[in-house]
């Protein structure tokens, strides 16, 4: 895995009226099952992994959580980007999670979901970040 230089979140909207980003980097594209994939500029990532949950706390499973952290563990990017529809939910769960695993100082809002977080956190098997984490929202 790639010692990440940035990490960042945005919207699906964002991300398809993006025309310009740092060399090197890979994306995370969160839909929904059955939504309209984003409509991304491949020529400006690296490598463009999809996956489709719903923003909930029962569709986002350790199969999808496994499938994100072999994307991140076989990045060779120094950026990583994921988006999601808003922006608010899950694509910050997925960064802040990231952010947990590989010590990285990223400022998310308290937004995110926390099914997506716990779930990713869970898979990488770190307890301990769980512990802090429901120390923090408990």
């Amino acid at each position: 895995m790639a010692p990440f230089q940035t990490l960042r979140w945005f919207s699906q909207h964002q991300i398809e009226h993006m025309n310009v980003t740092p060399e090197n980097v890979d994306l995370i594209s969160i839909t929904s099952p059955g939504k309209q994939q984003a409509d991304i500029n491949k020529d400006l990532f690296d490598h463009v992994f999809r996956v489709e949950f719903r923003d909930d706390d029962e569709s986002f499973n350790e199969s999808h959580a496994q499938q994100i952290l072999d994307f991140i563990t076989n990045s060779t990017a120094n950026h990583l980007y994921c988006h999601c529809l808003m922006g608010r939910s899950r694509s910050v769960a997925v960064i802040r999670a990231l952010a947990d695993i590989t010590d990285h100082d990223v400022q998310t809002p308290r937004s995110w979901n926390a099914h997506v977080y716990r779930t990713l956190i869970r898979t990488w098997n770190s307890d301990e970040k769980i512990a802090d984490y429901d120390k923090l929202f408990s």
